[in-house]
């Protein structure tokens, strides 16, 4: 009777072990069959079966699954490599710049050359998007070659970028003989959040002429922490003869996060008669939470003056994010789509949970190639895991504009996602082939 009950036991702990052992061998070879069959499906351009198999194969809580969304993100834009349509290259080529391949910087760097000015933009953004020492250079290469409009463009996408080897070219672009070079380099410096660029600044505070230029040049040092260009930008906010110079110092007088300056900017919004002047005034008083600027906005809004919807789109950036919250949340909203489009590409750079719930719904609601993309862009930079399920529905789309915002989306939150503490443990990635 004994040996009947070891014998029993014997087979009931041999029974588990091989049940942990298949449930071991299902966790190690389960996960890569699936892989492998994700990996021939978008091959195969069946997105919406590799994207099914991806839900169900693997769970976005833990690193294995981070690691595998990840690589369905690249398998994606790899594809996207292929795409006819040049823009769509180039999208797709910065989104897998940073990993390191100097093919897709060729690629934007072809595609810069390009007549085509919406391509010529796209293939600038997508280095400055990229960022590192390689797509610097290649800006750089560009700038010494380009034309004055190619200058122009590639400063303007240099402010995004928080490589210090950025502060040089803009820094360049600051003394070039094209005025509208100089003023975009100016504010790039400020925007670029890089202290290196105060000793040109002050430089060109001292030696400046042109009011507008100079103002900006004392906005930008106030942008990173340096107050010598307050005496200029004070002067400026009192002569209603230079008006962009006088919006301009509104502008930094929000930057500048000092009470103090409030009497001077409610005076702005009420006295001036430039709506311009006002809607600046009225975009530095969110930074101190003062109603009265939140209120003017929507005023401005809803009056439906065309020039006034711009300037307000064209500002919103400078919006505070906390306090002027309202405001980014109704533009996106708004009917007049230039406007909605500056809404979204704002509002991903703070979102939280609120902004998601806001962008889903954006989503449910708006079937425009261009409007589904940008709220692709915004829940991929708002990155939280939220995020995933609307930007898995939205990688399935036959609109190449939002397949690859969305894939690119979902690679973001992976990376963040396996970098936190909680992730430590994470497997080591595999290059996707």
């Amino acid at each position: 009777m004994v040996n009947a009950r070891v014998g029993v036991a014997a087979a009931s702990i041999l029974v588990a072990l091989c049940l942990g052992a298949a449930v071991e061998a299902k966790w190690h070879v389960g996960p890569s069959q699936s892989m492998a069959t994700i990996r021939q499906l978008v091959a195969n351009g069946d997105l919406t079966e590799a994207t099914k198999r991806l839900t169900a194969g693997y769970s976005f809580n833990d690193p294995v699954g981070l690691d595998a969304l990840h690589q369905f993100s690249v398998l994606v834009l790899n594809q996207g490599l292929s795409e006819p349509d040049l823009y769509e290259r180039c999208y797709a080529a910065s989104s897998l710049g940073p990993g390191g391949e100097p093919e897709n910087i060729n690629i934007l760097i072809t595609a810069f050359r390009s007549s085509k000015l919406g391509v010529k933009n796209a293939a600038a953004d997508g280095l400055g998007e990229i960022g590192d020492d390689a797509a610097i250079a290649a800006l750089q290469q560009l700038y010494n070659s380009g034309s004055v409009g190619d200058r122009e463009t590639i400063v303007e996408s240099l402010a995004q970028v928080s490589n210090p080897n950025a502060v040089t070219l803009l820094s360049d672009g600051a003394i070039s003989n094209d005025s509208t070079v100089r003023l975009i380099a100016i504010k790039g410096l400020g925007k670029l959040g890089n202290r290196a660029a105060i000793p040109r600044l002050r430089e060109l505070l001292s030696t400046q002429q042109d009011p507008l230029e100079k103002t900006s040049a004392a906005r930008s040092l106030v942008e990173l922490g340096d107050d010598s260009g307050m005496p200029v930008i004070n002067a400026a906010i009192h002569d209603p003869r230079q008006v962009w110079a006088m919006a301009t110092a509104a502008l930094a007088l929000g930057d500048a996060h000092d009470p103090r300056v409030v009497p001077t900017l409610m005076q702005t919004l009420t006295t001036q008669d430039d709506i311009d002047v006002r809607i600046a005034a009225a975009i530095a008083l969110t930074h101190y939470n003062v109603p009265a600027s939140v209120e003017f906005l929507k005023r401005a809004l809803h009056s439906g003056d065309p020039i006034s919807v711009r300037h307000i789109g064209q500002l919103l950036g400078d919006i505070d994010p906390h306090y002027g919250r309202e405001i980014l949340i109704y533009a996106m909203q708004d009917e007049d789509i230039g406007l909605r489009m500056s809404a979204l590409k704002i509002i991903s750079s703070f979102g939280g949970e609120q902004e998601v719930s806001s962008l889903t719904r954006a989503m449910a609601q708006t079937d425009e190639p261009t409007s589904r993309a940008l709220i692709a862009r915004g829940l991929g930079r708002i990155g939280s895991r939220s995020c995933i399920k609307p930007l898995l529905s939205m990688v399935t789309e036959q609109t190449p504009a939002v397949r690859y915002t969305a894939a690119d989306g979902l690679g973001r939150i992976a990376d963040r996602m396996l970098k936190e503490p909680n992730a430590a443990g994470a497997q080591s990635r595999v290059k996707v082939q």
